[in-house]
This record gives structure tokens, sequence and C-alpha cells, in this order.
């Protein structure tokens, strides 16, 4: 699993690239080609290998444009792959400084 993981994000990269300069380039400060991109990395990598989880209760989230915090447990590192991959809405992470290091 951790080889399909690093692949699909090799394969991402330059997409990603192409989506933060036309984000970048005509004003679009909110990436959302950036965000398709990785939403579509994290889908693909888990499929790849045949993780594909259930999202019980998206009919309960909030509707697009709102915002809203989601808190994983971590009991794997799948959280955030299941996250930006499942549940259907656009992901930003923040992370504790000490994670870098």
């Amino acid at each position: 699993m951790g080889f399909s993981v690093f692949a699909t994000a090799c394969a991402a990269q330059i997409p990603c690239l192409i989506a933060h300069q036309f984000s970048k380039r005509w004003g679009s400060s909110q990436f959302r080609g950036v965000d398709w991109v990785i939403y579509l990395w994290a889908r693909v990598s888990m499929t790849a290998v045949g993780y594909v989880p259930e999202v019980i209760g998206a009919e309960n989230l909030p509707p697009h444009g709102v915002n809203a915090l989601y808190i994983p447990n971590h009991t794997s590192f799948l959280d955030i792959l299941t996250l930006t991959g499942f549940v259907p809405r656009p992901m930003k992470y923040v992370s504790k400084k000490e994670i870098l290091s």
C-alpha cells in the first residue's frame, strides 16, 4: 500500500504544480484545482489497493461553502487520505510544527 500512495503522489506532482500556477496566475486564491488533484490522488491511491470506505452521514455535513472543522482520531496514517478522498468536501489541514522535524 505504501508503494501505491508513493507512486500516485509522484504522478500527482506535475498536475498539482500546473493547477497551482493556473490558480496563482488567474487570481483564484482558493486553489480549487489543487484541491481536485489532491482529492483524485487520495481516491486513486486508496482504491488501487482496494480500500473504499463507506461514508455514513454525508447528508448531515454543512452545505458547500460553509466552513467546518473535521477532527480525525488518527488511528492510522489513512485518516488524511480517507478524509481527502472520500468525504465530499475540499479539505485543508492544520498540523503542529513538530510534525516537520
